[in-house]
């Protein structure tokens, strides 16, 4: 399982109201926040435990802001959470027949909530030269994945509900930026990120008269440490860089899989934003993901029901890949 931090797809705004000397903010967004895909050759060694895995989170929310002293604000946002999925093995009926297949097709839509808090720091006699550094929460969400199993059988498919219980759990951030050089124009940031995967001890589907599948995981607590900065190149131009590294919440390699092949990450990226105006802010840049190799050592049925077991036993060398980020954000005055 991935927490796509770096990988943020928004579109809003933020409006400043006065009333009564209090000010006020909002803003709405569109966000990515977890996600998974692994995809394996239909014959490869490793059928009986996994295929296919697809994973697709998106948190739509509204952020409401006040400001309580001086140059702090908190923040509350309600979150609806989207959830698709789909899981592919391979299945044996016999030695001597050509194997068959379980997929599941499932969604779920279930809701959360984020808490947050800011304060600023003014840094020179500028408007805008101020270090800032904020605290956020993200609520778990507890997905009921409703969905059905196809068994591809020889005598053709079988179509049963099925129903699947997974827990997104709680994030902790912490972020620090301040302005930095003659101009400080440019600034540097700091990030930590904490994430409560040890609630997810294993994944368990329930299809209709079929005995569970499990996928035990044994996961631990994560982190995500991060540091990057923007280069004011222009008045309309900055260039972004950024670096970290994720650590994966697998213990060890009972609990690495084919459908979760978590390991540590380290990551980098480079871009360019750019400023029209007040208004309208574009953001752009590439991402590079250097996955370490793990050891993985798992048992599967080789059929469904079961009638024997499966072993994958070995060292997975996952590689590096890359991404794309794009991001746009109107302001509202």
């Amino acid at each position: 399982m991935v927490d796509s931090t770096t990988v943020t797809l928004s579109h809003g705004g933020m409006q400043y109201l006065k009333k009564n000397n209090t000010t006020y903010q909002y803003a709405v967004h569109v966000t990515p926040t977890f996600g998974q895909e692994t995809h394996y050759a239909d014959n490869w060694f490793g059928r009986y435990h996994a295929v296919d895995s697809t994973l697709k989170v998106l948190d739509y929310g509204l952020i409401v802001g006040r400001k309580t002293s001086g140059n702090s604000y908190i923040s509350v946002s309600p979150i609806i959470q989207q959830l698709d999925t789909r899981l592919t093995r391979a299945l044996q009926f016999s030695p001597s027949l050509p194997d068959g297949s379980v997929i599941l097709d499932g969604d779920s839509t279930e809701l959360g909530y984020a808490l947050g808090w800011s304060t600023s720091r003014q840094l020179g006699g500028e408007t805008g030269n101020a270090a800032r550094f904020g605290i956020s929460f993200r609520s778990k969400t507890s997905h009921k994945i409703n969905g059905t199993t196809t068994i591809n059988t020889p005598l053709g498919p079988d179509v049963r509900n099925a129903t699947a219980d997974l827990i997104l759990p709680e994030t902790v951030y912490l972020n620090y930026w301040t302005p930095v050089g003659s101009s400080r124009k440019s600034s540097i940031g700091l990030t930590a990120r904490w994430t409560n995967w040890s609630r997810n001890q294993a994944i368990i589907i329930n299809s209709e008269n079929l005995p569970p599948d499990v996928t035990p995981h044994n996961w631990k607590d994560s982190w995500m440490l991060g540091i990057g900065g923007t280069v004011n190149l222009s008045n309309n131009w900055n260039l972004l860089l950024g670096t970290g590294l994720d650590k994966t919440p697998v213990q060890d390699s009972t609990g690495r899989t084919a459908r979760n092949p978590g390991a540590d990450t380290t990551w980098f990226s480079i871009g360019a934003q750019y400023l029209h105006n007040h208004v309208h802010r574009w953001s752009f840049g590439v991402v590079y993901w250097d996955f370490d190799d793990g050891d993985i050592q798992t048992t599967a049925g080789l059929g469904f029901p079961p009638f024997g077991a499966d072993v994958l036993n070995g060292t997975a060398k996952y590689g590096a890949t890359t991404g794309v980020v794009l991001e746009y954000q109107r302001t509202f005055k």
